[in-house]
């Protein structure tokens, strides 16, 4: 996902070690988005509202 791919450096530098890669803000910002991104996915996967199919006999 575009939200994710955009800290890709950042989580490479966090990942190898390095010092001051990233900082409380940008734990607070990948939090969010991480949020933001379930919610999405979460819309996605619901069903949406269906109408009750008619019987034969009642039409």
């Amino acid at each position: 996902s575009a939200l994710f791919a955009s800290g890709a450096d950042r989580r490479a530098r966090a990942e190898a070690g390095i010092r001051g890669a990233a900082g409380p803000r940008d734990a607070d910002d990948l939090i969010r988005d991480a949020g933001m991104f379930l919610r999405l996915i979460e819309r996605m996967l619901a069903l949406q509202p269906v109408l009750p199919r008619t019987s034969p006999e009642t039409v």
